[in-house]
């Protein structure tokens, strides 16, 4: 059956309009859009399906293409929003070492239980783990919307840093050559990794300044995302340019030295930040839509039913929410609820699982256990922030961190 270009052009904007409604629900209800926006796409997937309309063949790629540029201006929209202070070192200290913490320790923990469950060595299992064990910056940042600034800002920095971190072990367990993490090979290319991001981001944030006003925005994008994806292509972490750029371009003051500040334009680099934030927050709501409609078609319930799918995907869920507890506990010293229970997985564990070489996939690892972590995760964050007493969304203590 074919489909009319103006039946698409109103599906398109349909998808809009309701996701923008999904936000105003999010905002006042603290549902995440990413599950109504999920459930959307499960729906339209019935009703296609219903009208004998394949689109199973085009999902996939769609999701790999919307996760990528998503994922860039996720982290985007997150590093032009934090402002550095002396105040917040403590809060940025913190959020590292407990994403840090947290990535490793799930890892290691879900590596083990996989390789037992389904009977594979323990480097595949680990592979696999690591997007599992990823905490998604693009379903937990606009979903603590009525948090306390502090806490808002505190999950932010976690979830982006967790996306990061997540990505360079993933990058560096699967395409270092000598096959160590910790090899000079390794270190190397995370040293390199810091280095060209750093060069590029004060290029970039230098030449942004000098831009003429009308054409900039979508100038240095572009130029941001041919940077990532060439940084992909060699197997470097290039999130870290996304973070870096967000971060200087959002605190110039901070990272440029006087005498070179002075010769910027603040005023008008101001302007043109907050056009640059404003621009990032509309583009990054526009690719989240359509990425988290289009996984909504790609899930397959009827995997549920797998009792191998239930079992495993339980125990991956206990050691999530374990391992948060103590770190929520004894690292991050916050109050239990509901800061254990935002761990949503989404994009990141997507863009990885689909990204695992053929070498190193387990086959009777079923795309039903990653949807249930990813749809589970999701519906224990949002009772969560339904159920916490409002008196329970205080401040974290940043003079405690």
């Amino acid at each position: 059956m074919t489909i009319d270009v103006y039946d698409i052009v109103i599906a398109i904007g349909s998808l809009v309009v309701i996701s923008y409604f999904y936000n105003v629900i999010s905002k006042k209800f603290n549902i995440p859009s990413a599950l109504l926006l999920i459930a959307t796409g499960t729906i339209l997937k019935i009703v296609l399906e219903a009208r004998q309309i394949s689109v199973e063949d085009k999902i996939y790629p769609a999701l790999t293409f919307l996760g990528i540029i998503g994922l860039i201006l996720i982290v985007l929209e997150a590093a032009v929003e934090l402002e550095i202070e002396k105040s917040k070192i403590g809060l940025v200290v913190k959020s590292f070492f407990a994403a840090l913490s947290l990535l490793l320790v799930s890892s290691f923990s879900i590596a083990l239980a996989l390789s037992y469950f389904l009977l594979e060595d323990f480097l595949k299992s680990f592979i696999y783990a690591i997007p599992l064990s990823i905490i998604s910056s693009a379903v937990l940042i606009p979903s603590v919307e009525n948090l306390s600034p502090s806490k808002k800002e505190f999950a932010s920095y976690e979830s982006t840093f967790s996306d990061i971190l997540g990505i360079i072990v993933f990058n560096l367990v699967v395409f270092s050559d000598s096959g160590g993490v910790f090899s000079l090979d390794s270190i190397s290319k995370i040293a390199l990794t810091f280095a060209l991001s750093a060069i590029f981001s004060y290029s970039l944030v230098w030449i942004f300044a000098k831009l003429g006003k009308k054409t900039k925005l979508f100038f240095t994008i572009s130029l941001l995302a041919i940077l990532f994806a060439v940084g992909k292509k060699f197997h470097l972490s290039s999130l870290l340019l996304i973070l870096i750029f967000g971060l200087i371009l959002n605190n110039p003051q901070v990272f440029f030295p006087r005498a070179i500040y002075s010769r910027l334009d603040a005023a008008n680099l101001k302007k043109a930040t907050e056009d640059f934030r404003l621009l990032a927050s509309e583009t990054s709501f526009l690719i989240r839509t359509f990425f988290f409609v289009a996984f909504g078609m790609a899930i397959d319930f009827s995997s549920f039913a797998n009792p191998k799918t239930l079992v495993v995907g339980t125990v991956i869920l206990g050691i999530i929410y374990s391992a948060r507890f103590v770190n929520s506990k004894f690292i991050v010293r916050s109050e239990i609820l509901p800061e254990v229970f935002l761990a949503p997985r989404g994009l990141i564990t997507i863009l990885l699982f689909y990204s695992i070489p053929p070498s190193y996939q387990i086959q009777n690892f079923g795309t039903g256990i990653l949807f249930f972590v990813i749809i589970v995760t999701s519906l224990i964050m949002l009772f969560a922030l339904l159920m916490a007493p409002k008196m329970r969304l205080r401040d974290i203590d940043i003079e405690n961190l």
